[in-house]
Formats: C-alpha cells, structure tokens, sequence
C-alpha cells in the first residue's frame, strides 16, 4: 500500500470537523487530513495511516505499540470547525 503525502478521509458526506496530523519526524513534511464528525474515528484514521507511513518512510525508527502512537498523534494533532 502506498500513501500519498496528503490523504483525506471522509466518513460522513456532511463534514463538520478537520483534523490534520504531520510526521513529527524531523526534515518530514508528511501529513494526514481527515474531514468527519467524530474525534475517534479521526484519530484511528490518523493512527491507521501514519503507520503505514512510518513503516515506508522510517522503517529504521523503534517500532511503538499502538498506545505509544496514539499519545504521539492526540498530542499533535491539530482540529479545526469547518462551516
């Protein structure tokens, strides 16, 4: 599978919600976008994709389980209303 540098997810044809999320990887300019309704739902999309990413782009980083990235997204990742 491979990603793009920018990727949205739509859960839901009325979008209330953007999050965003970059590598926080330094010289990375990777970065997710995710339109939705719910906040868990954006962070598991998030998560989903940043791992795949992480493991093409960084296969040389320590491995994390899922609730080390989960900390690392939820401390990074910026949401914005959308009207």
């Amino acid at each position: 599978m491979k990603i793009s540098d920018y990727v949205i997810f739509t859960e839901k044809e009325v979008i209330d919600m953007e999050y965003s999320f970059t590598c926080p990887t330094r010289g990375c300019n990777f970065s997710v976008k995710v339109n939705t309704q719910s906040d868990d739902w954006a962070v598991e999309k998030i998560i989903e994709v940043s791992s795949v990413h992480d493991r093409q782009a960084h296969p040389n980083l320590p491995s994390m389980t899922v609730q080390q990235i989960r900390n690392i997204v939820l401390l990074d990742v910026k949401e914005r209303v959308r009207i």
